[in-house]
């Protein structure tokens, strides 16, 4: 059973992205905070969470300011707690949104978790080179 601390440092570490509008094609994955280059995204949490914690526990375990707003968006909360709840499936949902732009900022890992290819800031649409990502997986065959 996952710690308090655990889920927090998840929280804080790993959303990064929310579904939402796209400029390329209708429905887009988009970045609530900035991606360092190099980080993986979309990844699982790996057990179910169904937690509530203080507003300053999420300020202290370094929760960015989108990522609070992302989770009073979805989840019960109140002047001085949120609840928490994730599955070990709460983002394979976004793999389905991601679009196509021969300007990727991001590719598929073997793992089937995505790799930010570059540093993407706040608000800023993930794309994958559709071409290029199917290539390398025909290449494997």
């Amino acid at each position: 059973m996952a710690t308090k601390s655990e889920i927090l440092e998840y929280v804080s570490g790993s959303l990064y992205c929310e579904v939402g509008v796209s400029s390329i094609n209708g429905v887009g994955v988009n970045a609530i905070k900035p991606i360092p280059s190099g980080s993986v995204i979309l990844k699982e949490f790996d057990e179910d969470v169904n937690l509530i914690v203080s507003h300053s526990e999420l300020i202290m375990a370094g929760v960015d300011d989108n990522v609070r707003d992302w989770l009073q968006k979805r989840f019960v909360y109140s002047s001085t707690k949120q609840k928490i709840i994730l599955t070990p499936t709460s983002q394979w949902h976004y793999k389905l949104y991601v679009n196509d732009s021969g300007s990727a900022n991001v590719t598929q890992n073997s793992d089937g978790t995505y790799g930010a290819l570059t540093n993407i800031s706040s608000g800023s649409e993930l794309v994958l080179n559709f071409e290029n990502e199917f290539r390398s997986a025909s290449d494997s065959l």
